[in-house]
């Protein structure tokens, strides 16, 4: 088979025929939950971390999965050996597990009807990101008072992204490539959309305190290759001007490893990008994985 597959409720399909039905809560209203994962050379990356976060995030809004972990591990596994060989020369495989919240009894009637349960692979396209990497990214910096909800459980990895897309369209309005990123009520920034937040100042490295952001696993990875290289590596409320006066801002995600921020607000950070934190860390990341990150999402076409 020259398609990729999907696996869906206990049963692999074509990618182009899987599907949810209209009536799946995580269409109706975005109840569902997410893991994307990455493999490098082939071999998927921290897999144990990302199963467990997509189990916590279950457990905290309840929904309930009787996938167990071995499972997810054997499907992630199938799908990896049947789609890695379609990915283009020197690629590499973005993977998603999915849980949703199952049908609405509203379009189906009562009963038990359990939750969707779903996986796919896809070809990382890095040259979305290769332009990211050489020239920066411009973080604008966005007020949303619903990051204080108490509510809202930020170890949560939500499909639900609204708040995202309506922060990224304010931040476009004073940059068109800019990135948005959160400011709480008490004036310190949070995250972007799709990369946890690193500001270096000197030899110390500083991120938000993990209880007010998603628990990325790449910022876990940057926290363990800070050690390596002799970096302090510290979680602090950071405010606005305390990123303004960075040597180095760094976003870290599942997908591109490593991106740096060439400015906040308009205001240019002080070392040229890249900078030398960032390259260190790419280096070490690179030697870590046996693949040289920065040339894979460079020389993409």
């Amino acid at each position: 088979m020259t398609e990729p597959l999907a696996w869906l409720n206990g049963e692999y399909v074509p990618f182009q025929s899987a599907g949810l039905p209209l009536s799946d809560l995580g269409v109706v209203g975005g109840l569902a939950v997410a893991e994307m994962i990455r493999t490098f050379g082939g071999q998927p990356f921290r897999l144990d971390e990302h199963l467990t976060r997509l189990r916590l995030s279950c457990q905290r809004v309840g929904f309930e999965t009787p996938l167990a972990h071995q499972s997810w591990v054997e499907v992630v596994e199938h799908l990896v050996q049947h789609n890695m060989p379609l990915v283009p020369l020197g690629g590499d495989l973005g993977i998603i597990l999915f849980v949703t919240a199952g049908p609405n009894p509203t379009y189906v009637g009562a009963g038990s009807h359990g939750c969707t349960h779903g996986a796919h692979t896809f070809s990382l396209p890095f040259a979305n990101w290769a332009s990211r990497l050489t020239s920066g990214v411009s973080l604008v910096t966005v007020d949303a008072p619903a990051v204080d909800s108490p509510l809202l459980d930020f170890q949560v990895k939500s499909r639900s992204r609204m708040l995202w897309h309506l922060a990224d369209r304010i931040a476009r309005e004073s940059d068109p490539g800019a990135v948005a990123l959160l400011v709480d009520s008490n004036g310190c920034v949070s995250e972007t959309a799709t990369s946890n937040i690193v500001a270096v100042r000197g030899s110390r490295l500083s991120t938000p305190r993990r209880n007010h952001v998603l628990d990325g696993i790449s910022l876990r990875m940057v926290a363990d290759l800070a050690k390596v290289a002799g970096f302090e590596f510290t979680e602090a409320d950071i405010t606005v001007d305390d990123l303004i006066a960075s040597e180095e801002v760094l976003l870290t995600s599942t997908p591109t490893c490593l991106l740096p921020a060439k400015s906040v607000n308009g205001i240019p950070l002080k070392e040229s990008v890249p900078g030398p934190v960032l390259t260190r860390l790419q280096e070490l990341w690179s030697e870590a994985v046996g693949i040289d990150i920065v040339r894979q999402l460079t020389a993409a076409p």
